[in-house]
């Protein structure tokens, strides 16, 4: 984008939204200025500050001459804040049209009132005697997945824009969802929902007929959606239906040990969809999809893209209670009420041989398991060892073994379980046992190689002392 064209720029700054990936968020510092120099990250609370806002866009165009007409032209006009924030009130007269009412909605959402893109959509739709709401309401009672894969809205609308082949970026649905294109298109979104929600339940245990917390983007609903329509009409049986699913399958695996749909969503959406389509009707692979790895695990939190398609990965597996081998438990319909129990409890690590308080944290993706709730809150805190002994009073050692192993946890992991005395190189080892079984299943079940040699964390797991920051690096 030229950054000198007023109108390119204005017309970009109003398309802008939080997909777009320009919020991030960080810890504290005492000198937020620097992060501008060093990062080219600007604090939010310098935006309210007309003095402290003017003193770090002189710094940082000191250092980045190449950069002026970006500050002058494009941050300082569009995302400087005010000191004060008033709430404005329109009075609309009784006589005024639906039609109106709706263009009002809508202007007041681009010159600094914000309203969410669905809103405006029931807005636009209701003078064509559309009950928007009700009839996601009507959706969501019809469905099955559904309900639990789209709590706004939005994804209905975003899959009617696919398949009316129009844009469907969040922020633009008001002006591409028009009653015509909802009209025609709204039931058979509806369909592509569902059936996805029962296709990635049943294939990659997403178990959104009980829960909508396991996905880890809902961002690949619309164009997967259409995607497994275009599979769906044409009618494929045997070997050539079950090549469709398993690309369907690597594609959403590929895309969440990536953390692809993270940032830059829109243009991903619709590029992953032509790519993925053209990949199953006999095309090349998408590059990205092939060289697809999976990470190190070791400092995943389970609520970050790749923790939650693990918990996936364990859901598919039928995960059952340790101590009352019978009950299934997990997310999905017919288990047990189900909670994540840390294996190596949060107090009683701090227990261990070496625990070091301030850097050692057990609250991590490799240290949860599914348990039913009256086992978790009977193992709350106690060591794993008495675990162990509780459930071998029920089944065999072997038996137990095969429990665990549905969960990544193999039989060398549950020796560490079982020892008398533990320390912190025993929880590390315990970590390192089921981090190669999940790595090990990927691979044989995907055919996603593991990358153990780089380690990273979740760039969507925010710190709980952060604050905001608009990232202006280079492209």
């Amino acid at each position: 984008m030229d950054v000198t064209d007023e109108s390119a720029v204005s017309d970009f700054c109003k398309n802008i939204d939080y997909e777009d990936n320009y919020i991030k968020s960080k810890a504290w510092i005492s000198d937020p200025r620097s992060l501008l120099i060093k990062s080219h990250l600007l604090c939010t609370n310098i935006l309210t500050n007309p003095t402290q806002m003017n003193v770090a866009m002189q710094d940082y165009m000191a250092v980045r001459s190449d950069r002026v007409n970006l500050m002058l032209r494009v941050v300082q006009p569009f995302f400087s804040l005010g000191t004060t924030e008033s709430v404005p009130h329109i009075n609309i007269e009784e006589k005024t049209s639906i039609s109106a009412i709706s263009r009002i909605f809508t202007t007041l959402n681009t010159t600094g009132q914000m309203l969410t893109p669905f809103e405006l959509v029931v807005a636009s739709l209701f003078p064509y005697k559309i009950d928007l709401r009700k009839e996601v309401a009507d959706f969501r009672d019809q469905g099955t997945f559904y309900p639990n894969m789209d709590k706004t809205g939005e994804i209905l609308l975003q899959t009617v824009a696919m398949l009316a082949d129009v844009d469907q970026k969040k922020a633009n649905l008001p002006r591409t969802i028009t009653h015509t294109n909802f009209t025609q298109h709204k039931k058979a979104a509806f369909d592509a929902l569902e059936s996805l929600g029962e296709f990635l339940s049943s294939n990659l245990g997403c178990g959104l007929d009980a829960t909508s917390d396991l996905v880890p983007y809902d961002a690949i609903f619309a164009p997967m959606g259409r995607a497994l329509s275009h599979v769906n009409n044409k009618n494929m049986t045997g070997p050539d239906l079950a090549e469709a699913h398993r690309k369907l399958c690597l594609w959403f695996a590929a895309s969440a040990l990536t953390q692809r749909y993270q940032e830059g969503v829109h243009n991903k959406q619709v590029r992953d969809f032509k790519e993925v389509v053209n990949w199953i009707d006999g095309g090349s692979r998408p590059a990205w999809i092939g060289e697809a790895r999976t990470p190190s695990l070791f400092d995943r939190a389970p609520e970050g893209a790749i923790g939650k398609f693990i918990q996936c990965c364990v859901n598919q597996n039928d995960p059952r209670d340790p101590v009352v081998t019978a009950h299934k438990v997990g997310f999905r319909s017919g288990a047990m009420t189900t909670e994540k129990h840390h294996v190596f409890p949060v107090r009683f690590v701090q227990h261990l041989t070496s625990w070091e308080k301030k850097t050692d944290k057990a609250d991590k993706l490799l240290n949860l398991m599914f348990v039913s709730r009256e086992t978790n809150k009977r193992w709350l805190n106690h060591d794993p060892r008495d675990h162990i002994n509780e459930a071998l009073k029920a089944v065999s050692i072997d038996h137990l073994h095969s429990v665990y192993a549905a969960q990544f946890i193999p039989a060398n992991a549950v020796s560490i379980l079982r020892k008398p005395e533990k320390s912190r190189e025993d929880f590390y080892s315990f970590l390192e046992a089921r981090q190669a079984e999940i790595q090990k299943w990927i691979e044989q079940r995907f055919g996603i190689a593991p990358l153990t040699d780089i380690v990273e964390s979740d760039d969507d797991d925010f710190d709980a002392d952060s604050e905001s920051v608009l990232s202006f690096e280079d492209s």
